[in-house]
C-alpha cells in the first residue's frame, strides 16, 4: 500500500554552515548521478579535489549530525574549494518534505545530499519520490549502528541480564504487569516506564515498532502486510506503546532528561528503557550525547547509574547512515563531482576510524575497541532483521498512528499577552494571528479519541492573573470544528501571569489524571513573567517536583515564541521532565508547534 506524506512534522532545523559565506537562491538539487562506495576494505589515499568550486548541501540526521559537522570542516579546509554545509534533519522530515513536493519556504533549502540515520526511510522516499530518491540497494552507508534497548544497569539486572537474554517480550510481559516492577521485587522502581520516539518522524521509533511487530510474531524475515495487520501482532505492539512516558522526534529527548534525573539521584524514576541507538548509549554513560572524540572531555560528570546496551534477543534493525545524491530536474557537474568527492572522504580509513571512535561501528559493520573495550556495550550480538518494503513500513505507520499509539490527555495554554500584538516583520500578521493559525492546524493532528483542551492567559485590568477556558479537556474529535472557530477569535490582553497560570495548568490535568493516555501541558509564550512574582515560581516549582508528580507526571512542553524567557521555560520543561522548543522567530512557530505534537 502507498499512500501520500504522513501529517506529522519535527522541529524546526537550523542550518549550520561551514563557510565563510554561503548564499542559496533557488537552489533545487542535482540530477541523479552516479556515485559508487569505494572499497573500505581496501583504502587509498584521498585524491586532491580538482573539479569546479561548489557547496553542497547535506542534510544529517541527529545520530550523525555532530560528527560530520566536525568532518565538513576538516574536508572543506583541506580541499578549499569543495565546500560541505551540514544542516540537522530528523529522517522522517526530510522524507516528508520530499513526498510533498519540498517547499523552500516551510522545509528550508533543498539538500543535495541526505544522510538520513537508516535505509528505511530511503525505501519510503524512493517509494513515494522514485524520481528524486534512488532505490536503497544502490545508495552506499557510510556507517552503522544497531537500536537496543538501553536500561538502567539494576533494572537490566533484575530482568536476569547479563546471564540471561532479554527482548521484547520481557518488557512487554513487565508492561502489563500491574505490579510493575515488583514483580522483580522492586517495587519502589514503580511501573515500567518506556522511552520511545514518534516512529513517523525517528529512526529508533521506526524501527522499534517494527521489531515489535517481529517480536509478536516470531518473524525473522521481512514483515510482510499481514503480520502488521494480525490482531494479536497489534495488541502486543499496544501492550509495549502503552507503556511510553511520551514521544517526540529525537532519541537526545529521553536521555537529556535520564540525565537531569540521574544527576538529581532519581534515574530510576524516569524511564525504565528506551529504544536508542547503540552510540547513544556509549555517549550517556560517557557524559556526553553530542562527543565527536572518544578523547575529548566530555560535557557533563558520567552518570551515577549507567545504561546497559541490550540487543534484543528476538532480533533488531540497523540505522546504516546511508548517502544519498537525491535527484532532480537540474544537472550540476561540480555539485556532483563535491558529492562524490564528500563520499570518497567519509568512506576513507582515518575516516572510518573516527566513526568507530565514537561507538558507530564502520561501514562493513565493524566495531572499534569503544564498543569492543565496554561490558556495558558488548553482551551479546545484534541479530540483524531486514527492512521491510516501503508498502509494509507505511502500513506499520499507519497502524500506529490509528490504533496502538498511547493516547494524549493535553492542556494547550496560549499567551494573549498585549505583546502578542506585536507585528512580525515579513509576515504582515501579529504574532497572535500566526500563534492561533498554528494551533488550529496543531490540532488537525491529534487522533479524534486524544482528549485535548485549551487555555489562555493573560492579567485583568487590576493586575491578577486570568485564564479563560476555550475549550474543556475532552475528545478532540467531535469539537474540532467548533474549536478552530474559537481560535479563530480571541483577542490579546494585558501581561503575563507565566507561573500562576501554569501552576493551575499542571493541577487541572493532574487532577483528573488518566493513567492511560500521555498528560502533558503544551505552553505557547512570548514573553516572561510580568508582574515579577517569586511566590508564584515557588510554588510552580513544587507543583512540578512533588511526590505527586512522580505518581501521576504531567509534563510540560514550552515554546519560547519570539522574545520569549528561554531560560524560566527550559526550567519548568526540565522539572516536569518534558522539553523546551526555542521558536525565536515567529514565522516558524507552525512548524515547532507541529513538532511539539509529535510527543503525543
Amino acid at each position: 500500500m502507498s499512500r501520500g506524506p504522513r501529517s506529522r512534522n519535527p522541529r524546526i532545523a537550523v542550518p549550520v554552515v561551514l563557510v565563510a559565506a554561503l548564499v542559496i537562491v533557488g537552489l533545487r538539487v542535482l540530477t541523479r548521478p552516479s556515485v559508487s562506495a569505494p572499497d573500505v576494505q581496501r583504502p587509498s589515499p584521498l585524491p586532491a579535489y580538482s573539479g569546479t568550486c561548489a557547496t553542497i548541501v547535506v542534510a544529517a540526521s541527529a545520530d550523525s549530525f555532530a560528527l560530520l559537522t566536525d568532518l565538513a570542516g576538516e574536508y572543506t579546509r583541506q580541499t578549499n574549494c569543495a565546500r560541505v554545509s551540514v544542516l540537522p534533519e530528523d529522517s522522517g522530515d526530510v522524507e516528508q518534505a520530499l513526498a510533498r513536493g519540498w517547499d523552500e519556504r516551510v522545509d528550508g533549502v533543498f539538500p543535495d545530499v541526505w544522510l538520513p540515520a537508516a535505509s528505511s526511510w530511503v525505501e519510503l522516499a524512493h517509494e513515494h519520490t522514485p524520481a528524486l530518491v534512488p532505490p536503497p540497494a544502490s545508495v552506499p552507508s557510510i556507517a552503522k549502528t544497531p537500536l537496543v534497548i538501553a536500561m538502567p544497569v539494576p533494572m537490566a539486572q533484575a530482568l536476569g541480564w547479563p546471564k540471561h537474554p532479554v527482548g521484547w517480550s520481557e518488557l512487554r510481559a513487565l508492561a502489563r504487569d500491574p505490579r510493575g516492577w515488583g514483580r522483580y521485587g522492586h517495587a519502589e522502581w514503580g511501573p515500567f516506564r518506556m522511552g520511545k520516539t514518534n516512529p513517523t518522524v525517528s529512526t529508533s521509533g521506526l524501527h522499534a515498532t517494527v521489531a515489535a511487530f517481529a517480536a509478536a510474531g516470531g518473524h525473522t524475515a521481512a514483515l510482510t502486510a499481514a503480520d502488521v495487520d494480525d490482531p494479536r501482532a497489534q495488541e502486543y505492539v499496544r501492550d509495549l506503546e502503552y507503556s511510553a512516558v511520551h514521544y517526540g522526534t529525537i532519541v537526545q529527548t529521553f536521555l537529556d532528561n535520564l540525565q537531569k534525573a540521574d544527576d538529581a539521584g532519581d534515574a530510576l524514576g524516569y524511564v525504565s528503557a528506551a529504544a536508542v541507538p547503540e552510540k547513544s548509549v556509549w555517549g550517556y554513560n560517557r557524559g556526553d550525547l553530542r562527543s565527536t572524540s572518544s578523547t575529548a572531555p566530555p560535557a557533563h560528570l558520567p552518570p551515577r547509574v549507567k545504561l546497559a546496551a541490550i540487543h534484543p534477543r528476538e532480533g533488531t534493525l540497523y540505522a546504516d547512515q546511508p548517502y544519498v545524491v537525491l535527484a532532480g530536474n537540474r544537472t550540476d557537474e561540480a555539485k556532483q563531482a563535491v558529492a562524490s568527492h564528500f563520499l570518497r572522504y567519509l568512506l576513507s580509513e582515518p575516516v572510518q576510524e573516527r566513526f568507530r571512535d565514537v561507538a558507530f561501528r564502520d561501514a562493513r559493520g565493524a566495531a572499534g575497541p569503544v564498543i569492543k573495550d565496554d561490558p556495558l556495550l558488548t553482551v551479546g550480538s545484534p541479530k540483524a532483521l531486514p527492512v521491510p518494503p516501503a508498502a509494509v513500513l507505511d502500513r506499520v505507520t499507519n497502524a500506529w498512528l490509528s490504533a496502538l499509539r498511547k493516547r494524549a490527555r493535553v492542556l494547550v495554554l496560549l499567551d494573549v499577552s498585549g505583546s502578542m500584538n506585536n507585528i512580525v516583520p515579513g509576515t504582515g500578521q501579529t504574532r497572535l494571528q500566526l500563534a492561533k493559525q498554528a494551533t488550529r492546524q496543531a490540532l488537525e493532528l491529534f487522533a479524534p479519541d486524544d482528549d485535548v483542551g485549551l487555555w489562555t492567559f493573560t492579567t485583568a485590568s487590576d493586575g491578577r492573573p486570568v485564564h479563560e477556558e476555550v475549550a474543556p479537556i475532552a475528545a478532540i474529535g467531535p469539537r474540532l470544528a467548533g474549536l478552530k472557530n474559537r481560535i479563530d477569535h480571541l483577542a490579546t490582553g494585558n501581561d503575563t501571569p507565566l507561573y500562576q497560570v501554569t501552576d493551575d495548568a499542571v493541577r487541572q490535568v493532574r487532577d483528573t489524571y488518566d493513567p492511560d493516555r500521555i498528560n502533558a501541558v503544551v505552553l505557547v509564550t512570548d514573553g516572561r513573567q510580568d508582574p515579577p512574582d517569586d511566590a508564584a515560581l515557588l510554588r510552580l516549582r513544587g507543583t512540578l517536583t512533588a511526590d505527586a508528580a512522580r505518581q501521576a507526571p504531567v509534563r510540560v512542553f514550552s515554546i519560547g515564541y519570539a522574545e520569549a524567557d528561554e531560560a524560566a521555560l527550559k526550567s519548568i520543561s526540565d522539572d516536569s521532565q518534558g522539553s523546551y522548543y526555542p521558536a525565536s522567530d515567529p514565522a516558524t512557530i507552525e512548524k515547532v508547534l507541529r513538532g511539539v505534537v509529535s510527543n503525543f
